[in-house]
C-alpha cells in the first residue's frame, strides 16, 4: 500500500509537495530583530512554466524557474507562498508591496503556476542568503535536505588476520 501524496493549498489550488524532509535553518535574529528568532524551513516552488523577468527594463533578461522562501518550521509547505498574496497589500514599503504583487499575481498567477514544492537545495539556500542579507546575518546553523539513512547492511566478516588478532592474548 502506498502513502497518499502530500499536497498543500496555495491560492485555492492543491500543490504537490515532493520530499518530506525540508532544509532547515536556525536563526538567532532577523531583519526585524529577535522576534524572528527560531527554526525555519526552506522551501522551493518549481514553476509549471518559466517566467521571463527583466525584459522590459534595461537589465539583462533572465528566466525564473524557481522561488525559494523560508517559513516557520511548523507551518505547511505552501504557507509562505500563500502569504505573499496578503503581503502585497500589507507590506511596510511600497517597493515590497510591488515585489510581492509581481510574484503573487504575475509569476505564481495566484498559485496556479506552481507545479510543485520541494525542499531547497544548498545552492538555493545560498542564493536566498545572498538576497536577504539582513536576515541571513542571523543564520546560526543550517541542514540541507533529508537526514542520512541508517546503516542497513551488516558489517563485513573478519579476515583471517583479524580473527587471529581477536584470539590473541
Amino acid at each position: 500500500m502506498r502513502d497518499a501524496p502530500v499536497t498543500t493549498r496555495v491560492g485555492g489550488h492543491a500543490v504537490p509537495v515532493r520530499g518530506v524532509h525540508p532544509s532547515i535553518g536556525v536563526f538567532v535574529t532577523g531583519a526585524r530583530g529577535a522576534r524572528e528568532r527560531g527554526i525555519y524551513c526552506f522551501w522551493t516552488a518549481v514553476l509549471a512554466r518559466p517566467w521571463l523577468a527583466g525584459y522590459h527594463k534595461r537589465k539583462r533578461a533572465r528566466w525564473i524557474r524557481t522561488c525559494t522562501v523560508r517559513a516557520r518550521a511548523m507551518q505547511p509547505a505552501g504557507e509562505r507562498f500563500e502569504r505573499m498574496g496578503r503581503e502585497m497589500k500589507t507590506a511596510r514599503s511600497v517597493a515590497a508591496r510591488r515585489e510581492y504583487g509581481v510574484w503573487w499575481e504575475g509569476i505564481f498567477e495566484r498559485g496556479q503556476q506552481i507545479a510543485y514544492i520541494r525542499p531547497a537545495t544548498f545552492a538555493e539556500m545560498r542564493r536566498w542568503c545572498a538576497g536577504h542579507g539582513a536576515d541571513a546575518r542571523g543564520l546560526h546553523a543550517a541542514w540541507v535536505g533529508p537526514p542520512k539513512p541508517p546503516l542497513t547492511r551488516e558489517p563485513a566478516p573478519l579476515t583471517a588476520a583479524e580473527r587471529a588478532w581477536e584470539g590473541w592474548g
